[in-house]
């Protein structure tokens, strides 16, 4: 079975199987690189996955997967799972194509409401492991840790920023990368959204930081299932790099009697006003390109 026809075949059975009533709209931590506030109710488990295809200089780039499956384990912590992606490049230089390295991680929830300015936080921590193809995998394990905040600024409208480093290897070096993002999310109707993020990422010893501006949209079917479609256009002058891509985020299971929170008594920092709640697209994790 190739990849596409396994892509197509899981995300039908996510579509297909059937969900339990839900406390309060999917809080997706896709499709920007800004991952939201808000953690998987204890006894749930998400699945985000979709699809890209756009150019980095002459070269073309599709991948397929963009997985990461989230569990809510304890009240206001996940486990983070991001399932290998296939990538496959078309350069003038020569093709490659493979599975990225798969992530493992946590979330930890810090303030589950914000008040004025004071915002919504979380911390998240991922590490890359090193198992995916020679041609795309990063080298050797790649950890890294991000600050979430997210505030409201009206009743259809959120802000987010996402700030932390990574510890890269290119080379056979090590560094440290630094990153930085903000981000803005509007309710158009009651289950539809846009959303904006401007991030840069430190590309390393020698050479400055990438900037990247995303766009998009996204829908929500039901309570458990959402939609997303995007556009990211790279701003810092180094050669033509965008991206479009669509997905989808599907929930399952209902949370355990006990947990003591419910997203739908949350701000819409967290529900992100009609599942526009920002993330980042594999197989970028921490450390896009």
């Amino acid at each position: 079975m190739t990849q596409a026809r396994a892509l197509v075949l899981a995300g039908g059975l996510a579509l297909a199987a059937p969900a339990l009533p839900a406390d309060g709209p999917v809080a997706p931590d896709r499709p920007t690189f800004s991952p939201g506030t808000v953690a998987v109710e204890r006894g749930r488990i998400q699945l985000e996955a979709g699809a890209s295809w756009g150019r980095d200089g002459a070269a073309r780039v599709l991948a397929l997967g963009e997985a990461l499956v989230r569990a809510g384990i304890y009240e206001s912590i996940e486990l983070r799972l991001g399932a290998a992606s296939w990538v496959d490049v078309d350069a003038p230089g020569g093709d490659a194509s493979g599975i990225t390295d798969p992530i493992a991680g946590v979330k930890l929830e810090l303030v589950d409401y914000s008040y004025r300015w004071r915002p919504e936080s979380a911390l998240v921590v991922e590490t890359t492991v090193p198992v995916g193809s020679t041609e795309v995998g990063d080298e050797g394990w790649q950890p890294g840790a991000g600050l979430v905040l997210g505030w409201e600024a009206g009743p259809r409208t959120a802000l987010g920023a996402f700030v932390g480093a990574t510890r890269a290897r290119a080379g056979g070096e090590r560094f440290t990368r630094g990153f930085a993002a903000v981000s803005v999310s509007r309710a158009v109707t009651d289950d539809a959204g846009l959303f904006a993020e401007l991030r840069a990422v430190d590309g390393g010893p020698g050479a400055g930081a990438a900037w990247h501006l995303l766009a998009g949209a996204s829908r929500g079917v039901g309570d458990d299932l959402a939609l997303d479609a995007w556009v990211e256009q790279r701003l810092d002058g180094r050669g033509p790099r965008y991206r479009l891509g669509v997905g989808l985020t599907r929930r399952w299971s209902r949370p355990q009697s006990g947990s003591g929170r419910s997203t739908s008594s949350r701000s819409s920092v967290i529900s992100r006003q009609a599942h526009s709640g920002p993330s980042r697209p594999a197989p970028e994790r921490l450390t896009p390109p």
